[in-house]
């Protein structure tokens, strides 16, 4: 499962689903200043398989003692 495939993306330093920097975030979302926004890469070959999953995680590796995070889930329109 998902925690499975994490575990293994971790170990063996592989790329999961790709952040890309958005430069203003999308209209649900308010813009914040000293805020930086990114959605993740639905066009990864790993997407089919995070995108249904039932929770998501994210690996920072480094020293971060000052991150803070915020996600937001936005819909996408299928009209």
């Amino acid at each position: 499962g998902p925690n499975t495939k994490m575990s293994e993306i971790v170990h063996t330093h592989l790329p999961g689903v790709p952040l890309v920097h958005l430069p203003t975030p999308p209209p649900q979302i308010r813009a914040i200043t000293d805020h930086v926004y990114f959605y993740l890469d639905r066009k990864s070959p790993l997407w089919p398989e995070f995108s249904t999953a039932s929770s998501i995680g994210l690996h920072f590796s480094g020293d971060w003692p000052d991150l803070e995070l915020v996600l937001w889930a936005v819909l996408e329109d299928r009209r």
